[in-house]
């Protein structure tokens, strides 16, 4: 396995966690990472009352293009093995479902490159990934990216679009290595605004060495418009101090409507991951 497949499995056991800590009584809700967990397609991106601004009729998938740019200090132990890591990887999965909420596979499903369905032994998984970290994915908001999605039948439906998308959002008064002191609120800043969503998160990976007998939480966060700043109200007993990820993630949601009158959202996320040491 790749080291940065490591990473990334890590990243995302330890993002489940925190979603957790969030709803074990911390303020915010973090950016949801699992997909898979039933067939609320939309509802697991994002509060209802964000999903509230979209029509979600008719909807029975969900392709989720992400292109990820990251300035990290790599998650691996012992920490002599760690090293920075500048680069962008573009990946994506997608969930389908039938008219009954049931997952329900398809013939077809592509973002640029085809998708693959990932079995499950004896029902359909409804669930597709690109194998890989080098999915084409546009955000120059006019190069197209083709969308197709092919049902198993005529009652399913079929499609073929071209959508564009808009720039990532890059965090502008944050870089790697940076000092974060949690003793007050932190703001982030960040180019690239738009009508749409984005989630911020803080997520604690290394607390060795600090010897810190005062923070309790490994993450903090929330979801806001994409106006260029968001500040997250921490106190220090939310983040054990050590080595964090700030966490940028833009949600893009459009819709192509399928033969059968039927509808699949392509919501495309572009993030930004910063490495930070949380301090005092």
């Amino acid at each position: 396995m790749k080291t940065f497949e490591v990473f990334r499995i890590k990243k995302i056991i330890l993002l489940s966690l925190a979603a957790v800590f969030m709803q074990m009584g911390c303020k915010a809700s973090v950016s949801p990472i699992l997909r898979h967990s039933g067939p609320s397609l939309m509802d697991e991106l994002a509060p209802s009352d964000i999903i509230s601004r979209y029509d979600t009729s008719n909807l029975v998938g969900i392709i989720a293009p992400r292109s990820e740019h990251y300035s990290i200090i790599t998650q691996t132990w012992p920490a002599s093995t760690r090293t920075t890591y500048d680069g962008t990887q573009n990946w994506g999965n997608a969930t389908f479902i039938d008219s009954t909420g049931s997952f329900c596979n398809v013939l077809m499903c592509l973002f640029n490159k085809a998708f693959h369905n990932i079995p499950s032994s004896q029902v359909p998984s409804g669930s597709y990934a690109y194998s890989g970290n080098d999915l084409p994915i546009y955000t120059d908001g006019s190069t197209p990216n083709i969308v197709m999605v092919q049902g198993l039948d005529s009652s399913y439906g079929f499609a073929y679009d071209s959508l564009t998308f808009g720039a990532m959002p890059l965090i502008t008064n944050i870089v790697r290595g940076q000092n974060v002191s949690r003793d007050s609120n932190i703001t982030v800043n960040w180019s690239g605004t738009s009508n749409d969503f984005v989630s911020l998160m803080i997520y604690c990976w290394d607390s060795t060495g600090t010897n810190d007998t005062i923070g309790k939480g490994f993450a903090v966060g929330g979801y806001y418009n994409n106006t260029g700043s968001a500040t997250l109200t921490v106190v220090p007993q939310q983040l054990v101090k050590g080595l964090a990820d700030i966490e940028l993630r833009k949600f893009e949601p459009k819709f192509i409507t399928l033969s059968s009158g039927r509808r699949v959202c392509v919501c495309c996320e572009t993030c930004e991951d910063i490495t930070v040491h949380i301090v005092d």
